[in-house]
């Protein structure tokens, strides 16, 4: 199992979409998150309020190679964090600031993306180690908010996540995000027989960022 370094997920995740899993069912989980890797999203996050999350995090790892980036979500101690890379997860995230996750992390050379929802928060969130800074929720955040955030602490990095779609993406882009994750906007009402739907879903944010 190759695992990437902090370093490397960073790279590989710049400009990009990162697809939230989060599903009951284990199989769905794992139908929607190949629906997605194949309408070309490059980056999926299983969180760990799915089912057997570190096993389907492994077996997604084996499928698809090097060719998407499968990481964990919902990390809530340090312990998770080790068992998503044990699992081989590429980077995980967490809607909150941890810092015994940011120093599993920084121990596991592992990408860490913790969450924040004002300056303070960011800056918080940097000090325990995060590398890419989840704004989160995205859908009560402005774009806007990195551009004015980043003039006076441009070392940081952010990701807005959820409240994103394919008419917001362009704008959040634009004022200085680093990546964006996409959570309900993609799953949501989705089961096995509405695979196509999220398919479309896809290919409308990847559109709406060319």
């Amino acid at each position: 199992m190759n695992l990437m370094t902090k370093q490397q997920a960073m790279d590989a995740l710049r400009g990009k979409c990162i697809a939230l899993i989060r599903f009951d069912d284990f199989e769905t989980a794992k139908l929607v998150s190949h629906a997605v890797a194949q309408a070309g999203i490059g980056a999926i996050e299983i969180t760990f309020t799915v089912k057997d999350a570190p096993r389907l995090i492994r077996e997604l790892n084996e499928e698809f190679g090097d060719n998407v980036l499968v990481g964990a979500g919902t990390v809530l101690s340090g312990s998770q964090a080790e068992l998503a890379r044990e699992n081989g997860a590429d980077f995980i995230t967490s809607p909150c600031i941890l810092p015994e996750v940011g120093t599993a992390c920084k121990r596991l050379n592992m990408m860490c993306s913790m969450g924040a929802g004002t300056v303070n928060e960011a800056y918080q969130s940097y000090l325990a180690g995060s590398d890419l800074i989840k704004l989160f929720p995205g859908s009560s955040i402005d774009p806007d908010f990195i551009r004015a955030v980043r003039a006076p602490l441009p070392f940081l990095q952010f990701m807005p996540t959820d409240g994103v779609d394919y008419t917001n993406i362009g704008a959040w882009f634009a004022n200085g995000a680093y990546a964006v994750g996409i959570g309900s906007y993609l799953t949501k009402g989705i089961t096995r027989d509405h695979l196509e739907e999220v398919s479309n879903r896809c290919k409308l944010l990847l559109n709406a960022i060319k």
